[in-house]
């Protein structure tokens, strides 16, 4: 649990208790206990199918088939329609935009909060206030202010329909605005013009929830982070007590947490039937040679690649096996120096490219770790180094402690001087199933994540697309023995 701070002398403007919402069989929500003060922004996160956006249509009466109860300003909500929350003062620029094409742009920013006229016992809309105001509000934030307000909205790109959503809900949000996914379909500089509507309304004390997959952009706005996963709240913490990568690294666990919940039942289903497959195509194999019917090549390329197919199937799912496997923690105090030595030459013996491995660590450094699975973990990592690397290529591995943390970390670092990560891939790499490789199950190295996390620690990589790419793993080791409780 990470540490939060409470503000117990304020009244929540929203909160939610035990909010529970399911779809037929379906759980997508459950049990969340959510609080927004006004003036705070609040990231909410998490991946596709976390519940993001069905908590927010909760909130906003979308869906009125829930359980537990949503209150605004400390009052418990008996009616949930959109129209009543509007009359709350919350505003929504919704991911699908909520928008309707054949509309102009003007018609669109006022639907249902439209500004009238009275002549005599008459009332009509009043078209040229509504038309100014648009007009001056896209010059006012900084939006394209070049595009008439009479334009169809069907005429418009997808980022420029998004910015009419996300400037409606500015503009009518008086206690609360919630953008979800607002950055999808925008440019850079959109991007940083939605950023700036943020910070304006947190300074009118008006509260904001920034719905993302993608925490950098909203690392800068945010005041707290609610992070989801499957349905349910799995952690919250406050932006002082935290770096973005640190959020990132919660992210990436609730995506291993998500998969191991799943891949145990995946490796039963598949691995009994992947092995007959290739018992049986080894024996046709004996068979046919026997017989001698093999020799042709088509015959030979078959084979060879029905059982190498076979072979990397079942590769894939002893991945999933391991990957679901509640793993035990048997730690103990550990030479790191033995440990890396031995790691490396048993790799050298069975590395047939000829690959440069050199050890550089450090005098006297132990730990409190698991030797079987920081061993397990490291060939992870080293054999992913050769196979980025040429022949002949140097794979460094150094050992150290980091001087400027006073906690006492030590760093295990394993670097190769390979075709390196691209800047688009790198955050993605940890993430369960994906790969930039042909044939792998992708869970490589969120097997690797997950068990440098089992022993208190975290890994991060770093890389230079052509000039080198590091992975380093950091653990709490004191220099006194102590363990970090």
């Amino acid at each position: 649990m990470e540490a939060q701070e409470t503000r117990t002398e304020e009244l929540p403007f929203l909160e939610t208790r035990n909010l529970s919402v399911a779809f037929r069989n379906v759980q997508a929500l459950k049990d969340i206990n959510f609080k927004i003060f006004p003036g705070e922004v609040i990231g909410l996160l998490g991946d596709n199918g976390a519940g993001k956006s069905t908590l927010i249509k909760t909130m906003m009466g979308l869906y009125s088939d829930y359980q537990g109860d949503i209150l605004i300003e400390g009052r418990k909500v008996e009616k949930t329609s959109v129209h009543d929350r509007r009359e709350d003062g919350i505003g929504v620029a919704y991911q699908d935009f909520a928008v309707i094409n054949h509309l102009k742009i003007w018609q669109n920013f006022f639907m249902g909060n439209e500004i009238t006229k009275k002549i005599g016992p008459l009332s009509f809309l009043n078209k040229k206030k509504m038309k100014q105001i648009t007009r001056d509000l896209f010059k006012e934030t900084g939006f394209d202010p070049s595009i008439p307000v009479t334009t169809p909205v069907g005429s418009l790109s997808g980022g420029q329909r998004q910015t009419i959503a996300i400037l409606r809900a500015y503009y009518f949000s008086r206690k609360l605005m919630i953008l979800d996914e607002p950055t999808a379909a925008l440019s850079e500089h959109e991007i940083e013009l939605v950023l700036n509507l943020v910070k304006k309304m947190k300074n009118r004390n008006i509260a904001v929830i920034f719905i993302t997959h993608k925490d950098h952009e909203v690392f800068e706005v945010t005041d707290r982070f609610f992070i989801l996963r499957q349905g349910e709240r799995h952690l919250e913490i406050r932006k002082k007590h935290s770096l973005l990568d640190r959020v990132g690294s919660l992210l990436i666990s609730s995506r291993v947490l998500a998969v191991q919940d799943i891949t145990s039942e995946l490796a039963a289903q598949f691995y009994a039937p992947l092995e007959d497959i290739r018992f049986n195509v080894e024996k046709l194999e004996e068979k046919l040679k026997r017989d001698i019917v093999m020799g042709t090549d088509l015959t030979n390329e078959l084979l060879n690649t029905i059982c190498s197919e076979a072979k990397s199937l079942i590769s894939i799912v002893r991945h999933f096996s391991h990957f679901s496997d509640r793993t035990v923690i048997e730690q103990t105090r550990t030479e790191l120096r033995g440990l890396i030595e031995t790691t490396a030459a048993k790799i050298r013996q069975t590395d047939m490219e000829g690959t440069l491995i050199e050890v550089d660590v450090e005098d006297d450094l132990a730990c409190e770790l698991d030797p079987n699975l920081m061993t397990q973990v490291l060939t992870n990592l080293i054999t992913n180094a050769i196979e980025a690397s040429d022949r002949g290529d140097k794979i460094e591995i150094s050992a150290f402690r980091e001087k400027h943390k006073p906690d006492g970390s030590i760093c295990i670092r394993v670097t190769d001087h390979g075709r390196g990560i691209s800047r688009e891939n790198l955050p993605h790499i940890f993430n369960p199933f994906f790969t930039t490789k042909a044939s792998n199950s992708g869970l490589g190295l969120s097997i690797v994540y997950k068990l440098v996390e089992l022993q208190n620690g975290f890994i991060d990589c770093s890389s230079l697309p052509g000039e080198a790419t590091s992975f380093t793993i950091h653990l709490h080791c004191p220099e006194d023995g102590s363990r970090k409780i």
